[in-house]
């Protein structure tokens, strides 16, 4: 059963292997995160920020679980309370990519998290990452036009969207 877990930091080692084993699929639509990353005191340094941020309520890191294997991450940063909005990040692991985890835990995410703090939801993927362009709109989130980018396609998803698609 599929499920998603606030980051504790007792899955250092398992989401730093995932992290690994997963480093070229991720860098062939993301940009990388260097070398440095993955080097297992720099991952706990960094692991250390991100969790500051999430009891701060900053940003939210959730692990996707599928009974006891960790397939994936699903982020919300950048909480903005003023103007309601949060940024979606995601990343399944390649070898469950195309299975319909993404999108499950997206609908998760939304209706767990979005839906009950009343948060836009913000997300974008590069123009290449057709993919991750489906999963975000067969969630609801809309491309937004406002925002040019030659690199990236960005989305904005709200409680009013998702309800047209229902």
């Amino acid at each position: 059963m599929l499920q998603l877990q606030l980051l504790q930091l007792e899955d250092a080692d398992k989401l730093l292997e995932f992290e690994r084993v997963n480093r070229c699929y991720f860098e062939q639509s993301v940009p990388t995160r260097g070398d440095s990353y993955y080097i297992p005191t720099n991952f706990l340094s960094t692991l250390g920020g991100l969790l500051d941020e999430q009891v701060q309520e900053k940003s939210l890191f959730y692990l996707i679980w599928e009974k006891d294997e960790l397939i994936g991450r699903m982020n919300l940063v950048d909480i903005n309370e003023e103007n309601s909005t949060g940024t979606v990040e995601y990343r399944i692991g390649e070898a469950h990519s195309g299975k319909g985890y993404a999108k499950a835990a997206l609908l998760m995410l939304v209706e767990q998290v979005l839906i009950p703090r009343g948060i836009r939801g913000l997300a974008k993927t590069t123009i290449d990452n057709v993919a991750s362009q489906k999963v975000l709109e067969s969630v609801g989130f809309v491309p937004d036009s406002s925002l040019s980018d030659e690199e990236f396609v960005h989305y904005i998803w709200t409680y009013a969207e998702v309800s047209k698609t229902n």
